[in-house]
């Protein structure tokens, strides 16, 4: 058995300005490549989460001090100490149907946790800064770009990473099944040496 979600909402961001939420949550954000309950792995991802979201006329501001549950045990347990904190913007319409959503990404762990497969010790310190971006383009076509850069250190290890994704399509209403039709091209930093088997943290 897991605890998946039991939280407590105050305040509603569809219908106000501003709500604050604690609790067991699934999150995701953007297109989930970053933050996302991966639901494609054999057990999913939930947060216990302490956040507040602030609406503007147009925008989305969510601060969310987070602490990641990635310990799949008896009522979904979290790792003490292994936490997440972060700013996520969203921007929706700034003069045509655009998403456009910069976020900044804090993660904290302690040295006496296992954090990673290769059971790594060692205190743990990263932040990774991102831009979400997408939208509409005339004659049905339409964009989708993600790129972030991470900076760190696992203990004695360093590491400095990047990555990004760019997809353009069109969705051809006017052909029978509707086909969409796209080109994607993605980009991640690695190792120094591709050939090598060292883990990327």
């Amino acid at each position: 058995m897991t605890l998946w979600q039991s939280y407590v909402q105050v305040g509603s961001s569809r219908s106000g300005w501003v709500d604050a939420l604690a609790g067991r949550q699934v999150l995701l954000f953007g297109d989930e490549r970053v933050i996302g309950p991966s639901n494609w792995s054999t057990s999913g991802r939930t947060f216990d989460v302490r956040a507040s979201t602030f609406i503007i006329p147009g925008t989305k501001w969510q601060s969310s001090p987070l602490r990641l549950c990635p310990q799949h045990t008896f009522l979904h347990r979290a790792l003490p100490g292994n936490n997440f904190y972060g700013i996520y913007s969203s921007f929706k319409n700034i003069r045509s149907p655009r998403h456009f959503e910069p976020y900044v990404l804090w993660r904290l762990a302690p040295g006496k946790l296992f954090v990673f497969r290769n059971r790594r010790r060692g205190h743990l310190n990263e932040v990774t800064i991102g831009l979400h971006w997408k939208g509409t383009l005339p004659s049905e076509f339409d964009y989708d770009t993600e790129f972030d850069g991470q900076k760190g250190s696992l203990g004695v290890f360093f590491h400095r990473r990047m990555g990004g994704l760019c997809r353009r399509g069109q969705d051809v209403s006017h052909v029978v099944a509707a086909p969409r039709i796209y080109l994607e091209g993605n980009y991640a930093s690695g190792t120094k040496n591709p050939a090598g088997r060292d883990l990327i943290l």
